[in-house]
């Protein structure tokens, strides 16, 4: 996962991390994938510009322990 500090959004961080990593899962032979929820629409924004395309929607379920 990616989070960028609000102080530091829109410098590029974000996109030389994922453009960094996704570049070592190839030099894996291995193919990245992210999943975001799909009301983060500056993360999808981001990935989209690296190229990443929706493959298909998933429920994202948070469970949490009973106190």
């Amino acid at each position: 996962m990616t989070v960028t500090h609000p102080r530091y959004t829109g410098l590029g961080f974000a996109k030389k991390l994922v453009a960094h990593t996704c570049h070592q899962i190839f030099l894996q032979n291995k193919v990245p994938y992210v999943h975001v929820a799909e009301n983060n629409s500056g993360a999808i924004n981001l990935y989209e510009k690296l190229g990443f395309k929706t493959r298909r929607k998933i429920s994202f379920w948070n469970l949490i322990k009973p106190a």
